[in-house]
């Protein structure tokens, strides 16, 4: 129930310069477009005068950011010494760790690891492999066994989650068995 009409000039050519930007060897373009509308009758469309209306400020309500990640990973062998994982970056979620025995069969086969989130609610899950590692005194206590150990660290903070994946490679001294 409305009438749009568009056009162009009477000639309805494509006009051109080159004297614009003679210096960088340019040339621009210009055609017109002419367009308008009415409606068909005066039934078709109200007339709706909106000029006392005031602006309106939404309220806007932000919920909290969940953060799940971690804030800090250590890990230390069976004799108390820190293991090098590398510079820990909350961001990063795979880490490299070895471990080997000194002079006794064994005697290195255990490794405490001590996580830090960021956010103080979060739930921590540790697993070695698929096995659960319980907590003691906020250190997780890992056994491990000769060459490649999984160790998955999951922290939890109501729906989110963040995932991090530690590999130690545990050398013992002589072969196990």
């Amino acid at each position: 129930r409305y009438l749009a009409v568009l056009g162009t000039g009477k000639d309805g050519r494509i006009e051109y310069s080159d004297e614009y930007k003679f210096l960088e060897d340019e040339r621009y373009y210009l055609i017109k477009l002419y367009g308008t509308g009415r409606p068909l009758d005066n039934t078709s469309f109200l007339y709706l005068d909106i000029s006392n209306i005031k602006a309106v400020v939404p309220i806007v309500r932000v919920a909290d950011y969940v953060d799940a990640r971690l804030s800090a990973i250590s890990l230390k062998d069976e004799k108390n010494a820190a293991v090098n994982i590398g510079v820990f970056n909350e961001n990063v979620h795979a880490y490299y760790a070895s471990i080997a025995d000194a002079s006794v069969a064994g005697d290195n086969d255990t490794a405490s690891l001590t996580v830090t989130t960021k956010d103080p609610n979060a739930t921590i899950v540790v697993k070695n492999g698929t096995t659960p590692v319980n907590a003691v005194q906020g250190a997780y206590a890992l056994t491990l066994t000769a060459g490649v150990n999984v160790i998955t660290i999951t922290s939890t903070v109501g729906t989110e989650q963040e995932a991090y994946l530690l590999v130690i490679t545990y050398t013992p001294k002589y072969p196990e068995g």
